[in-house]
C-alpha cells in the first residue's frame, strides 16, 4: 500500500523533482520488493504493474531523463542496467529469454528519473518488431541503421555486435556502445521526440549468454514529426554521422 502511494505522489509536479534525490540517498529503505541490488542500480517489483511480471530497473543517482543517461559521465550505468536485466531474468521465475526492457522520454515519462520497464513479452511486441520489414539508411563495420514509418509509427532499429556479455568487458565494446548511445541522443534531437515523446525498446538476440547481436529500437508516433520528415532527417544525420 505505501509503495503504491508512493508511486502515485513520484507522479506529481511537488514529488517529482525529489524522485532521483530518494533513489540516490534513499533506495534502501523504499517499501518495495527488490530483485536486484547493487551499488549503483536497484530493481524491484512496479508497484502498479502494467503487464506480467512488471519490473522496474533505476539507477541509484539522480539522473532526470534517458538522454541525460547517454552522457559520458553516465552511460556505464546504461550498461549496468542491461547487463541487471540479464542477472534479473536468471532469479525471477516468471520471467524468460521473450521479454522486453524499455525506458520511456519525452510526454511518455511520467516520472522524471531515468527508469527502465522490464516485463515477460506477453503480447509478442518484439516478434512484430523484428518481422518489419526495415529500410536501410546508414551501415559501417560495426553499426546499422535501419527505419520504418506508417500512417501510426516511426521506427529506427540500430543494430551493434554483442556487447553486453561478461566476455565483451572491453574498450571497444564501451566505445561501440558510446557511439550507439550518440546516435540516439541525435536521432532524438533531430525529430524534437523530447518535447512530443518515445520508446528506446532492448531486444537480445539468440541466446542471453552468446547473442550475435544486440538490437535497440526507437519507437515514436508518426503524428509527433509530420509529413515528409525523412528528407530532413537524412541529411542532417547524415552530417552527423560524418563529423
Amino acid at each position: 500500500m505505501i509503495a503504491k502511494l508512493l508511486f502515485i505522489l513520484s507522479k506529481g509536479k511537488v514529488f517529482n523533482g525529489i524522485v532521483g534525490f530518494i533513489f540516490q540517498y534513499f533506495s534502501s529503505m523504499l517499501p518495495v520488493k527488490k530483485v536486484y541490488n547493487s551499488k549503483n542500480i536497484i530493481g524491484f517489483f512496479h508497484p502498479k504493474p502494467s503487464y506480467t511480471c512488471h519490473i522496474l530497473l533505476v539507477p541509484k543517482r539522480r539522473i532526470s531523463n534517458f538522454l541525460a543517461l547517454c552522457s559520458s559521465e553516465n552511460y556505464s550505468l546504461f550498461i549496468e542496467i542491461i547487463k541487471a536485466a540479464k542477472l534479473t531474468l536468471k532469479s525471477v521465475n516468471n520471467l524468460d529469454d521473450k521479454f522486453i526492457l524499455c525506458i520511456n522520454g519525452g510526454l511518455r515519462q511520467e516520472v522524471k528519473q531515468a527508469h527502465f520497464h522490464m516485463y515477460k513479452d506477453t503480447s509478442e511486441y518484439l516478434k512484430r518488431l523484428k518481422e518489419i520489414e526495415y529500410v536501410d539508411l546508414y551501415s559501417e563495420k560495426n553499426l546499422n541503421i535501419k527505419y520504418y514509418n506508417d500512417v501510426r509509427n516511426v521506427i529506427f532499429t540500430i543494430i551493434i555486435p554483442p556487447c553486453f556479455n561478461d566476455n565483451a568487458e572491453n574498450r571497444d565494446s564501451n566505445n561501440i556502445i558510446k557511439n550507439m548511445l550518440g546516435i540516439i541522443y541525435n536521432i532524438v534531437n533531430i525529430l524534437r521526440l523530447e518535447s512530443t515523446g518515445y520508446t528506446i525498446v532492448y531486444n537480445c538476440e539468440s541466446s542471453l549468454h552468446m547473442p550475435h547481436k544486440d538490437q535497440f529500437y526507437i519507437v515514436t508516433d508518426y503524428y509527433n514529426i509530420g509529413k515528409n520528415w525523412n528528407s530532413k532527417f537524412n541529411l542532417k544525420l547524415s552530417d552527423l554521422l560524418k563529423s
